[in-house]
């Protein structure tokens, strides 16, 4: 089995922290590994705090968001060792917010959006523990569709995280100040990439 990325060696070394079943999967040679990406996007509305960007009722639906119900596909694991992260706006009276309406910009370009926004800081949680804290500003995006490797941040400690842990993204947004939307309707997406293991359909 030919693994060609970091993220993918670094998540056949955790089979043995997996189920049993998938563990089980992995001695049958039953399991693909592949580079995979899991993502929100979200509306950022309200007064300074924290917001989950996660909800329990959240589905999955295709090109918007791939994590369903602050878990990952069932039969699947995956190694992060990258996080994106990229803002948009709408014009406040839009009622179109899908991803060819939204206005996404390279960080370079933030200065566009609420400065509120800009300044508020991502947090990333897996099973209750935070794993990953930054403010939106210091993602090193340079491009619209954070997809280069120069985009986001990448972990010194990849994280694992299985189909069996509930992951959670807040922005922390700053106390006393209220994203008003009253030009603008603002969006993040947060996309955690790395390896993915998935049971073989």
């Amino acid at each position: 089995m030919a693994l060609l990325t970091r993220a993918q060696e670094f998540l056949r070394l955790k089979v043995s922290q997996m189920s049993p079943a998938m563990q089980q999967d992995f001695e049958n040679g039953n399991l693909n590994f592949a580079d995979s990406v899991y993502y929100k996007r979200y509306e950022i509305t309200g007064i300074g705090g924290m917001v989950d960007i996660l909800k329990n009722d959240d589905s999955i639906v295709d090109g918007f968001c791939n994590i369903s119900k602050q878990k990952i596909k069932q039969g699947c694991a995956i190694m992060i060792d990258r996080i994106t992260v990229r803002l948009g706006y709408i014009a406040a009276t839009s009622t179109n917010a899908n991803a060819a309406q939204i206005n996404y910009l390279p960080v370079a370009n933030l200065g566009t959006v609420d400065p509120i926004v800009t300044n508020s800081e991502l947090e990333v949680d897996v099973a209750q523990l935070n794993i990953f804290q930054a403010p939106i500003n210091s993602f090193c995006q340079e491009s619209i569709g954070i997809n280069g490797e120069k985009d986001g941040i990448i972990l010194t400690a990849p994280k694992l995280i299985t189909d069996s842990q509930e992951i959670q993204f807040r922005l922390h947004v700053p106390q006393g100040l209220t994203i008003s939307g009253t030009t603008n309707r603002y969006f993040i997406e947060v996309a955690l990439r790395g390896a993915e293991i998935r049971v073989k359909s």
